[in-house]
């Protein structure tokens, strides 16, 4: 990214930008080096990387970095390895608003690979008690609780995850049981993602038992 590809001379105080990060730092733009297809190709981690940090700086992307995430975030399911999504994920966050992260995986098509589960949770109908979708519902949540307590804020991103899963099966537009399902597809997620036993077992006690 431009506003990663900066540096500064300590001994001369001269900054060192060849590729215009401070104006895109300035603007709030994220945006690639140079060939956007190469840059991912080089390192097909950098799409989820770009999300975080269009969260870290509160920014948006520049209309050809987006073109070439939408087109290439396949990447993620392909060549990224779990171990280094769960640690975009935990950087993501230390942010207050962690929401603008999944928000960026969303729009770009790459949610789905990473929590199906959460990215089902998209426009679904959330009932009589809610003004705003599922999803929406846990990106406020995630948003209110700290960044220091980082699964904690996690937990909170996907606490109601089985809203959906419960919504299709009783077929009432009931939630019934959704702390259970929303548990039982993150034990599962939260595995393939490499994250600790302690870990899983932290955020899906959370979700199970979230309703009390």
């Amino acid at each position: 990214l431009t506003i990663n590809a900066m540096a500064f001379c300590e001994l001369s105080g001269d900054l060192i930008d060849p590729h215009g990060g401070e104006v895109d730092l300035k603007n709030k733009v994220i945006k690639f080096v140079g060939n956007a297809k190469e840059r991912i190709e080089e390192d097909p981690n950098r799409i989820i990387r770009a999300c975080r940090f269009l969260a870290k700086i509160r920014g948006e992307f520049h209309p050809d970095t987006l073109g070439a995430l939408i087109k290439y975030g396949h990447y993620v399911r392909d060549y990224v390895s779990p171990e280094r999504i769960r640690i975009e994920i935990l950087k993501s966050m230390e942010l207050p608003n962690s929401s603008d992260f999944f928000l960026g995986l969303k729009n770009i098509g790459v949610l789905k690979y990473i929590f199906p589960s959460m990215n089902s949770c998209v426009d679904h109908p959330h009932g009589e008690y809610h003004d705003e979708d599922v999803f929406t519902h846990l990106m406020i949540t995630g948003d209110t609780i700290s960044p220091r307590c980082k699964l904690l804020k996690l937990a909170g991103f996907l606490h109601d995850v089985g809203k959906p899963f419960a919504y299709k099966k009783w077929g009432d537009g009931s939630f019934v049981a959704h702390e259970r399902y929303g548990s039982n597809a993150l034990r599962k997620e939260l595995k393939n993602l490499k994250f600790s036993l302690k870990e899983i077992d932290y955020v899906c006690n959370l979700t199970y038992l979230h309703m009390h």
